[in-house]
């Protein structure tokens, strides 16, 4: 189903798939499409397949990409299952490279998925305005992309910004990953200007929060971070190992900005089973003026964090450093020879819990061009070669854009490096338009390297 339109004005779905118990079908393709509603009048759906009570596959291999889904009063594209507790209706599902915006509930929604031959993805995708219902088809959920009751799915290369709460005072994240998920990876997305968190998640499993940049979030509901962890809230409805959240690794995030009295990393909950979780590497940046109105991190006091190393922090002022970690000593990483957190709001008290981390006066400096690049093609690999600038320097974002001096976001992207060099397999031969964009440990980009490359 390629490049046609489908307006839904009332209540119903534009597409849907049905698969119940003994149904099985493979390689549904739904691209080029738009579909859109009239708003909040009607109870629409954009595309929507859903799968009974099973034991047996339903549907393999999904592919709903470069749509453009909007004006839908309630999901914009979503694989659900029933009871939504279980996972395995769906394999090989990809939601990518798709437009959502203007949605009532939640713009992109995957459950009920399991990884077969391939991981499922929700990639490169722009989600903005979701969660915009005022309880007219009210049902709770708020955010622009969320993973439920699924495993083995990478959240990559996406712009989602003013999701909103539908009025509940839960959610509104540019992404979440909830409960009854694990071996999510959430990596690379550019996460901004909504309501809730950035990237909020609960009740997981084996999960990475990775090299996204996070910013400027309200942190308004319960989601009261620009990163917020939970866990599950209704127990007994899925295995106890996911009532907690276990060895979930926050690695390499940009986190900067948040309002008087969140944290930038908030990690809270009432379930006890907290374990193996790691929050290292991140660049973690307050850039406003009242630093004895924030916490840096937020760990509640019901709940264990295992491990914080080598972590950035920047303010205007250094003169105050607030944390709050009740952890026990027993259930952090002593072997490494961290030590508990005394509570004091000095660095110097929390750095013997964040090993190798720094806290350092914000700077607005950008940093220079990257200079000297060259580009080489052996073995089906691209591989180029820069010389990064010598200060203010953390990594360099790549891109792959459609000209010389096209624009680009985070779904142009290729990946990041620190190392001066960058590896990887193009899809085809012609002419590829590459970006270099360096950025500083406080998130400021410096002037970009272009490189044109041809491949015969």
């Amino acid at each position: 189903m390629r490049g046609l339109a489908f307006h839904v004005t009332a209540a119903g779905t534009a597409i849907t798939g049905n698969y119940g118990s003994g149904a099985q079908c493979s390689n549904v393709y739904i691209c080029d499409n738009a579909v859109y509603g009239d708003g909040l009048s009607t109870k629409t759906l954009g595309i929507s397949f859903s799968g009974g009570a099973r034991t047996a596959l339903g549907l393999s291999g999904l592919y709903i990409t470069g749509n453009e889904v909007y004006d839908i009063s309630m999901f914009g594209i979503r694989t659900c299952q029933e009871p939504n507790n279980l996972r395995h209706a769906f394999y090989d599902v990809h939601m990518d490279g798709n437009t959502v915006r203007d949605i009532g509930h939640i713009g992109m929604y995957m459950a009920g998925t399991t990884a077969g031959t391939k991981r499922n993805t929700i990639n490169r995708n722009l989600v903005y305005n979701t969660g915009l219902d005022t309880k007219i088809h009210w049902v709770g959920d708020a955010a622009g992309i969320m993973a439920m009751a699924a495993a083995g799915m990478d959240i990559m290369f996406n712009e989602s910004y003013g999701n909103k709460d539908t009025q509940s005072g839960n959610d509104a994240m540019a992404i979440d990953i909830d409960w009854y998920v694990d071996d999510i990876d959430v990596a690379y997305n550019h996460t901004y200007n909504n309501m809730g968190s950035g990237i909020g998640t609960m009740a997981n499993l084996d999960c990475f929060i990775r090299d996204n940049r996070v910013e400027n979030n309200e942190a308004a509901t319960i989601c009261r971070g620009q990163i917020y962890v939970g866990d599950y809230i209704t127990p007994d409805y899925v295995p106890p190992k996911y009532y907690g959240v276990n060895n979930l690794k926050v690695t390499d995030n940009m986190i900067i900005g948040t309002p008087d009295n969140k944290g930038l990393f908030y990690a809270d909950g009432k379930d006890g089973r907290w374990s193996g979780n790691e929050f290292t590497g991140n660049r973690v940046v307050y850039d406003g003026d009242s630093p004895n109105k924030i916490n840096y991190v937020f760990v509640g006091p019901s709940i264990s964090w295992y491990k914080f190393a080598d972590n950035r922090y920047f303010a205007k002022s250094t003169s105050s450093f607030r944390c709050l970690d009740g952890t026990d000593s027993i259930l952090i990483n002593t072997e490494d020879g961290a030590a508990k957190y005394s509570g004091l709001p000095t660095f110097d008290a929390w750095s013997v819990r964040d090993l190798g981390s720094t806290f350092s006066v914000l700077s607005d400096a950008a940093p220079g061009k990257p200079s000297k690049p060259s580009a080489t093609f052996e073995n089906g690999e691209l591989k180029l070669k820069w010389t990064n600038p010598a200060d203010n320097f953390w990594r360099c974002n790549i891109y792959s854009v459609a000209g010389e001096d096209a624009s680009f976001d985070y779904r142009d992207m290729l990946g990041k490096s620190d190392t001066a060099s960058f590896t990887f397999e193009p899809e085809h031969n012609g002419i590829y338009y590459l970006v270099v964009q360096p950025e500083s440990d406080c998130g400021v980009y410096g002037e970009a390297l272009r490189l044109t490359v041809e491949l015969k």
